[in-house]
């Protein structure tokens, strides 16, 4: 602009006229919108650009083939086998620390084919060799027509896609009743599906959270159960059932008749399973040590319960009694886990989603549009005189911003009444900093439009500052806010809560509070400021506007009002469709193995194809929307200059300047007021996200953190570790149906204790009731005669080393994952870890991968066990800690429990009754109950006992107890 007046001057040697004054601002104006926008323009442009760019990259990345070039894909109609001669190798990259191994073998097709070995031997690795056909160079395969037919697999850890059981076990096959209701009886779920509300249409949740672990076991055997598939691979999916629930599977399901025309590859280490398959493989070190061809198994008898590699490598077994076809006795209790207790009566999970995730949606409105959040969001900026300052410092830009054009118009009347006086160098000198001295107009004019420009730039600057430094001291504080209220809320929201609707507000909601929030919120305050100051400005110069002003004011508000409302719908409509997407690429990603193997690629596409259309199909609203408002906004636009201009011609006396004056600010205002419509849906979106944050902070159920005792007073606590529970009753939410039940229980110092019991009766509620992750509805637990209620949650975690069902490992490496505080030495870690390594040769520097997925199901329970056995904490609890253990690796455990834990009380609960004979004391649970409590020794060696009962049920005959009994005695 300042270019342009020189020329002017230079050229035209006129004097500055109003006409051209304030249509040169009117130009520069727009000339000043477009730059604004194509700077944003050009930001978004580039973030496009390298968004591109990655999906570029990522599309161009080369995948690994199925089969390599130099691997011969085998067509054979008659049997189905894999065959790779032993000088080849298969390799999986990031899979098990980059395991190889010789591998030589033909599967037997129709049969049973069982894989056996040591935790980490590659059984896994040799299954997903079989689905993916990522060998090496060498080498030939033949899966017969199976390789390009949908495969049946169960994964050791269940996979299980957000909707019901009935969608997860159909999977999009074709719909068959009777086959359908077959499997469910077959895979125990009948009574399980009776006891929810909504039976097979219960949604599972996300990745089957909503099921206890035995339950998505089950889940998964009936899909790969329910197809046609003739090659059917489980990776030991029994492991997490109790021992009458097993033996009706395996006889009803995995032995079935009709199951004996499919191929079965399955891992295992049940001994029952072994002595009946047509073919075992025993691996070690991740090469195929032996195989084995049984005899017909038609007249199959068990085996003792000795060794089971001895069992199947030697000499013909000894003959004994039979696995019975019949389990009357059966029972499959429904699920009492963390959050079956109210899963019945629950919203379906996507409904669930969207209440949780927005709250009450009328309350959002009346928050937004009447009370105003925005003064909450500035008011966490910083302190009242901080944020005062900043409030005042923006009103002072304004009122510059305006006084700009006012000075102009004061500028333009003096210039054209002495045009003859030489001013020529007077705006020369304005723009250029210099004039001539003796002109005492040209001084006055430059030093008061020096002043205002420089005041408005010292002014927006300090603005700026002010404001932007209180918006990321509140993103800061909103963010810790939000971290510190997730940490410390309570086990059943965390159940409950979708992990798609916690990243979207740590990504989205938390994005926008960093960036986009503060970028709507600053223009929405500017023009509040501007509009009042333009208001003032305009009545003082043509007193009449007020009347149009206020008359348009009213179309604007009426206008702003239902846009307001529809956008903000459509807006959280859109929001809304974000956690789909993020769920869907989430849990498809974590079952990627299982999609492939059923050929199911299409179906989940589809569901990801729908999460898209629903989410293009909201933003098709939005922008809608705003071309809805950009038409209103043009009308409004010219009737309120027409209106302003009429009035400023027909009023008397009327000068060029007040009525270029009076336009300018005009139609700054009547853009300003819709623009701030415009804005202010803009800002109530972003605001959601602030109050979504807000809501996180403040209406998370927070667990109740004990004050009677403060942390000095338990110290040093527990120092003996005695644990004892009486006339204990629990549930998972306060309204909510009790999961314990009159529970009695005592735990002397240094005891080991099994908790055993079918699926579902209460046996891992007792163990997070000690960790105080349920409500206490009745009754008592003290450890070393202190009410763990009294005690801060904190310091009683802390306390406390507990190994769950589902071993979890972090990002990083082995050391990091067994002392996360650095509070150890090397060798004694080290140390531990040589303890439950056994012959593998982990060293403390090794990596850890996401979610441990370089390491085996059995590796991450070793090492969970390894940082148990670090924190030397006076208490224990094992929850199905063993459950992908071999029997080699699980007896070097108990041996490791019986020594560096001999001084901690121990409690494990466990399916393998055979190696929990020598414990101290066992309890049997059922329907949230202790049902029998004894030493497990007197238990077998007195009459009937619900224990001895499901002993022999899993272990076998009268003569195996007596076995163990006395190895029991002598250890």
């Amino acid at each position: 602009m300042i270019l342009s007046l020189c020329l002017f001057i230079f050229a035209g040697n006129k004097p500055l006229a109003p006409d051209i004054v304030f249509t040169l601002v009117a130009v520069f104006n727009i000339i000043k919108s477009m730059l604004t926008l194509s700077v944003l323009g050009a930001g978004q442009y580039a973030q496009a650009m390298v968004s591109l760019q990655r999906l570029s990259d990522f599309m161009d990345r080369k995948t690994s083939p199925v089969v390599t070039d130099k691997t011969q894909l085998t067509m054979q109609a008659q049997r189905i086998d894999r065959r790779v001669p032993s000088c080849s190798t298969v390799q999986v990259l990031g899979e098990f620390n980059h395991t190889q191994a010789s591998l030589d073998v033909e599967f037997s097709k129709g049969g049973l084919n069982g894989i056996t070995g040591d935790t980490g031997s590659g059984k896994t690795l040799l299954l997903h060799s079989l689905l993916l056909g990522r060998f090496g160079n060498q080498g030939s395969t033949g899966l017969g027509k199976a390789q390009f037919e949908p495969i049946a697999y169960a994964s050791q850890e269940p996979w299980l896609f957000r909707g019901s059981i009935k969608d997860n076990i159909v999977f999009g096959t074709a719909y068959d009743q009777k086959r359908y209701e077959r499997v469910i009886r077959d895979c125990a779920l009948e009574k399980d599906l009776a006891a929810f509300k909504d039976g097979d249409l219960k949604e599972v949740g996300e990745g089957g959270r909503s099921l206890s672990g035995g339950q998505r076991q089950r889940v998964s055997l009936a899909r790969a159960m329910y197809t046609n598939a003739n090659v059917v691979i489980l990776d030991d999916i029994l492991s997490g059932l109790d021992p009458s629930t097993f033996d009706w599977v395996v006889t009803k399901c995995i032995f079935r008749s009709e199951q004996r025309n499919r191929t079965m590859i399955m891992v295992t280490n049940s001994q029952k399973i072994l002595q009946m398959a047509d073919l075992v493989i025993h691996m070690e070190n991740g090469r195929i040590a032996q195989v084995k061809k049984n005899l017909s198994t038609k007249n199959k008898q068990s085996v003792p319960d000795t060794d089971y590699v001895d069992c199947l490598f030697h000499d013909q077994p000894e003959a004994s009694e039979t696995i019975s076809a019949t389990f009357a006795s059966t029972e499959c209790s429904d699920d009492t886990g963390p959050i079956s207790a109210e899963a019945s009566n629950e919203c379906p999970d996507f409904l669930r989603v969207s209440s949780l995730r927005y709250g009450k949606f009328s309350s959002i409105i009346h928050f937004q549009v009447i009370t105003l959040p925005g003064f909450k969001y500035l008011r966490s900026f910083g302190s009242r005189p901080f944020v005062t300052l900043a409030v005042i410092s923006a009103a002072g830009a304004q009122a510059l911003e305006i006084g700009l054009p006012a000075w102009l118009s004061i500028w333009s009347a003096i210039s054209v009444r002495n045009e003859k006086e030489g001013m020529d160098g007077f705006y020369l000198g304005i723009y250029t900093g210099m004039t001539s001295p003796s002109d005492h107009i040209g001084r006055q004019m430059l030093t008061t439009r020096a002043g205002l420009g420089s005041a408005q730039i010292a002014i927006l600057a300090v603005s700026l500052l002010l404001l932007y430094s209180g918006a990321w001291r509140s993103s800061r504080d909103k963010h810790m806010e939000m971290i510190s209220a997730i940490f410390s809320t309570t086990y059943t929201w965390i159940w409950n809560t979708p992990v798609g609707q916690v990243i979207n507000r740590f990504s989205s909601d938390v994005a926008s509070l960093d960036d986009t929030l503060f970028r709507t919120f600053r223009p929405v305050l500017d023009t509040y400021l501007s509009i009042g100051l333009r208001i003032l400005a305009v009545t003082s110069l043509i007193p009449l506007f007020f009347l149009p002003s206020v008359m348009l004011s009213g179309f604007a508000i009426y206008v702003g009002y239902r846009y307001r409302f529809a956008a903000t719908a459509v807006k959280h409509i859109y929001a809304a469709s974000l956690t789909p997407l993020h769920h869907s690429i989430a849990e498809t990603a974590w079952g990627l193995r299982t999609i492939h193997a059923f050929r199911a690629q299409g179906m989940l596409q589809k569901r990801f194809n729908a999460a898209v259309e629903h989410h293009v199909q909201a933003w098709n609203a939005v922008s809608d929307l705003q071309r809805w408002l950009a038409v209103r906004m043009d009308i409004f636009v010219a009737l309120i200059s027409c209106s302003a201009a009429t009035l400023a011609i027909l009023r008397p006396h009327s000068s060029a300047p007040v009525v270029g004056l009076s336009l300018t600010l005009t139609t700054g205002l009547c853009t300003a007021l819709l623009y701030l419509v415009y804005l202010s849906s803009l800002l109530e979106v972003e605001m959601a996200s602030y109050c979504r944050i807000e809501n996180y902070i403040q209406e998370l159920p927070q667990e109740v953190s004990s004050s009677k005792l403060d942390a000095c007073a338990v110290e040093h606590w527990p120092t003996q570790g005695l644990i004892s529970i009486e006339n204990f009753g629990a549930s998972y939410a306060l309204d909510g149906d009790e999961v314990l039940k009159d529970v009695n229980y005592r735990a002397n110092p240094g005891q080991r204790t099994a908790i055993v019991g079918r699926t579902g009766s209460g046996k891992t509620s007792l163990a997070l009731s000690l960790l105080r992750l349920t409500t206490r509805t009745r009754g008592s637990i003290s450890i070393d005669g202190v009410d763990i209620e009294s005690v801060p949650v904190e310091k009683l975690r802390q306390s406390i080393s507990f190994i769950p069902q589902d071993p979890t490992l972090v990002d990083g490496t082995v050391r990091f994952n067994l002392d996360f505080n650095r509070e150890y030495d090397e060798g004694y870690l080290q140390s531990i870890l040589d303890d439950v390594a056994g012959t593998r040769k982990w060293r403390l520097d090794d990596t850890v991968e996401q979610n441990g997925r370089n390491f085996s199901q059995g590796e991450r329970q070793l090492i969970t066990l390894a940082r148990a056995m670090v924190s030397k904490h006076k208490i224990l609890i094992i929850d199905e800690g063993t459950a992908s253990l071999d029997k080699a690796s699980e007896g070097r455990i108990m041996a490791v429990l019986r020594d560096r834990f001999s001084e901690c009380t121990v409690m494990a609960i466990t399916h393998r009754l055979h190696s929990i004979i020598d414990f101290d004391q066992v309890l049997v649970m059922g329907d949230g109950q202790v049902l029998e409590a004894g030493n497990p020794c007197h238990l077998l060696e007195g009459g009937e006992s619900l224990f001895k009962a499901l002993y022999l049920q899993q272990c076998g005959t009268d003569a195996v107890i007596s076995g163990n009994l006395s190895d029991c005695r002598q250890s």
